[in-house]
């Protein structure tokens, strides 16, 4: 009898272990799939505020902008207080200008070498009574020529056309097609034959990227 009670006191102890093993390994379970729990809701709440605050940073972007507004063109954009006194960036070589302005950043102009490249943007509208590819084309060849005319046999043409999109407007920019390396943007404006070209400074500027002002563009119904 005392053989059978040993045994099972034996096998109760041994139970209790497994019990209590179990709760314990229960409780470290639990423990870590909590820890887990609250460690991915952190990450899911800084991944939330990070978005969040860069949605913010974006929206706000242009917050202390000025607003240019044509009324006689119909459009207006935002830039970051550019100077439209200083300098001047070329525009297109065809066509009647009726429309010539440049937007500057002074920071970075170099005042003592106004050769040097500077960071704006150009705005200019032409008016033509062409369609809108075919002045395009018109407007290639002249630039071309231009080269040719600038280098004489040193001018190599290296152009390649980009299409773009400003406020629903598709058009097209002009890489590489002029001697001065400026980069120009033609895009149809609503309602007329006429074209607004927009040209892109040589240099890259701290206070604004030129895209931003492009996604500022808006035109008047």
């Amino acid at each position: 009898m005392n053989k059978l009670n040993k045994v099972i006191n034996k096998k109760s102890k041994y139970i209790k272990v497994l019990i209590t093993g179990g709760l314990f390994l229960l409780l470290v379970v639990g423990g870590l799939f909590y820890k887990y729990t609250q460690l991915k809701n952190q990450i899911a709440s800084d991944a939330a505020t990070l978005e969040t605050q860069a949605a913010a940073q974006s929206k706000d972007k242009t917050q202390d902008w000025t607003t240019y507004v044509n009324d006689e063109y119909g459009f207006y954009f935002k830039h970051p207080r550019l100077n439209d006194e200083c300098c001047f960036i070329s525009g297109p070589v065809t066509g009647e200008i009726t429309l010539n302005i440049s937007f500057t950043d002074l920071n970075s102009v170099n005042f003592e070498s106004q050769q040097d490249p500077f960071a704006g943007i150009g705005v200019y509208v032409v008016e033509t009574d062409l369609p809108f590819y075919q002045y395009l084309e018109e407007e290639k060849e002249a630039l071309i020529q231009q080269g040719q005319d600038s280098e004489g046999e040193d001018y190599q043409n290296n152009s390649s056309d980009n299409e773009v999109s400003l406020a629903g407007q598709q058009g097209l920019e002009l890489i590489g097609y002029s001697w001065d390396e400026i980069n120009r943007y033609y895009f149809p404006l609503p309602d007329s034959t006429n074209v607004l070209v927009l040209s892109k400074g040589r240099s890259e500027s701290f206070s604004f990227a030129f895209t931003d002002i492009l996604a500022s563009f808006t035109f008047i119904d």
